[in-house]
């Protein structure tokens, strides 16, 4: 029988040998290491004037690059995406390393020119991720990026955490590069992209906060129209993805603890067909700051709930009449007939747009206010 300390000794060489062969030594790590330019964010913008892609990456500064930004960017020009990213290769003179990428910033030019080229890139690099936020800037995508932050982090990973935030408060609904790739080849399904632009700017030391503006709305590519924050919050009631969060009402003020929606479609008519579309919302609510506490008294919890069903159906309404305005079908309403109503849908693909910009629709929201928490009266009312 083999003793202890021979195992021992065996077992330390089996190990020395697996580093030799595989070269997963310390040493070897490092050198690898050093040889990458670790990219954390991505910017795309288009340069009309010379029909050119502007590829930037967002790069983390190593040890040997010392005080200033915890970062450094590069910004290359090229006749399509390939040449630009070739061109930041070279300037990096490392080899961009996009497994740790976060996020891609969508410049308001290449949106508006069209995206599909660019995004052929991230799915042909055998490092880079799917899981990707994908947003858009009113400015250019490279000036976003080239921002540095009141709290000193690098930009790319302030806007990451930022979106996390928004998403998490019900605020904006995250776009991911698969998803975006799957939408883009569904055939009339829009995509929904966040926004994010610069809520200030400190004048002396160039600092910005960022913050969430809305939404851009995409078809075949291509930036259609952008929604702002309230209509974002329409669409989101839509999608079924508000748990948290406030409705705003002139007196009081209703913290949202879940909601959820159900959308259904069908095409109706012999002769002349037509799409009627049919939402079913469910919100609970719980009954939090009293705007005016003289007046709670007076105020029945049914009237509140109908003013919540009320705010609801106008939000969800206008950006229904919006989506419609654009022949844009952000709520997925085509996909949902090809899946549970195929034989309505081979007969109304052809005419699709038209069909969907007269659509016929209705709202139902079922408000329900569950308690109005441990105070019966708020502490701050009128003297009896």
């Amino acid at each position: 029988m083999v003793n202890k300390s021979v195992k021992r000794w065996l077992a330390l060489f089996l190990t020395f040998v697996i580093f030799i062969v595989t070269g997963c030594s310390p040493t070897a790590d490092k050198r690898k290491f050093d040889s990458l330019a670790i990219v954390l964010g991505v910017g795309i913008d288009y340069d009309s004037s010379k029909d050119n892609v502007l590829f930037t990456t967002q790069i983390v500064k190593t040890e040997e690059f010392e005080g200033g930004k915890r970062f450094f960017n590069i910004t290359q020009a090229g006749k399509n995406m390939l040449e630009a990213v070739d061109n930041a290769d070279n300037e990096a003179n490392r080899v961009l390393y996009v497994a740790h990428n976060q996020i891609v910033v969508i410049g308001r030019s290449a949106a508006e020119n069209g995206i599909f080229d660019y995004m052929d890139y991230f799915f042909r690099d055998d490092e880079a991720r799917y899981d990707i936020a994908m947003v858009m800037t009113e400015i250019d995508a490279w000036k976003l990026l080239d921002k540095a932050t009141n709290l000193g982090s690098i930009p790319s990973q302030e806007m990451t955490i930022l979106l996390e935030n928004q998403v998490a408060m019900s605020s904006c609904a995250k776009l991911e590069l698969l998803q975006f790739a799957m939408e883009s080849n569904s055939c009339f399904k829009a995509s929904v992209m966040p926004i994010i632009g610069i809520s200030q700017e400190d004048p002396e030391t160039e600092k910005v906060q960022f913050e969430v503006t809305g939404s851009g709305v995409f078809s075949n590519g291509k930036l259609m129209y952008v929604m702002n924050r309230d209509e974002t919050r329409g669409y989101l009631w839509g999608i079924g993805k508000i748990d948290k969060g406030e409705i705003m009402l002139p007196n009081v003020n209703v913290d949202i603890l879940g909601s959820s929606t159900e959308l259904k479609a069908k095409i109706e008519g012999d002769k002349k067909k037509r799409l009627v579309i049919t939402f079913d919302i469910d919100v609970k609510g719980n009954l939090g700051e009293v705007v005016k506490p003289d007046e709670q008294n007076t105020q029945e919890l049914k009237e509140i709930n109908k003013a919540c069903e009320d705010l609801i159906k106008q939000q969800l309404s206008h950006v229904l009449e919006q989506s419609f305005e654009n022949g844009c079908d952000i709520f997925g309403v085509s996909d949902y007939l090809f899946r549970h109503k195929y034989k309505s849908w081979e007969l109304v693909k052809n005419n699709w747009q038209d069909l969907y910009k007269h659509a016929a629709f209705e709202i139902k929201v079922n408000a329900n206010i569950i308690r109005t928490g441990s105070l019966i009266e708020p502490i701050f009312g009128s003297e009896k």
